[in-house]
């Protein structure tokens, strides 16, 4: 017997030589074994595996019985009485994967809507704060000491940006310096 991806071949030997003999597997998968007549020319079929109709590989279906007891019908559906199926859960089995599947992607949408919303409002009352001036300082209680200088002051006290006064420039804009201290106090 040789079995391999492509071809499955059993070899025998004969007890009379002269008998020149072939085994086939037919289109309906029966396995026949025929003979060759000489004197006729031709195979002749001599045995047909399986014999019983009954055997035959899904003759009435994947859920039909088939019985050779009654000449007029061979094949029949299964009496649904006297079937039970091995898990009898197996009927709603269907219905629990899908309740599972519904809630499983309800709660990752209910989490993600959560998480979206809580960040869009922390971005508002965030962005609230910032424009409403409401700079707060380390302690959380006292506001932010940072002196405003108007433009016509800065001006003033730079000589009106004068280059003669640029110290240089920095990652900040230019830094100026200031000639008098009459003019700083005037800033303060």
């Amino acid at each position: 017997m040789v079995v391999n991806e492509t071809e499955a071949l059993i070899f025998y030997n004969l007890s009379d030589s002269s008998v020149v003999s072939k085994s086939t597997v037919n289109s309906s998968g029966h396995l026949e074994r025929s003979v060759w007549l000489e004197d006729k020319k031709l195979w002749e079929v001599i045995v047909t595996l399986p014999k019983d109709l009954c055997d035959t590989y899904k003759i009435c279906g994947a859920y039909g019985s088939c019985s050779n007891a009654d000449a007029q019908t061979l094949c029949s559906c299964l009496d649904e009485e006297k079937f039970e199926p091995v898990n009898k859960g197996e009927k709603e089995g269907g219905k629990i994967i899908k309740i599972i599947l519904i809630g499983v992607f309800l709660g990752i949408f209910l989490i993600s809507l959560s998480t979206w919303l809580w960040y869009v409002w922390r971005k508002r009352h965030h962005s609230l704060q910032i424009k409403g001036g409401s700079l707060i300082g380390e302690s959380g209680r006292e506001a932010m000491e940072l002196p405003l200088f108007s433009f016509s002051r800065v001006a003033k006290a730079t000589s009106m940006f004068s280059l003669v006064n640029k110290l240089g420039e920095g990652g900040f804009g230019p830094v100026y310096k200031v000639k008098e201290k009459a003019d700083l106090h005037s800033l303060f």
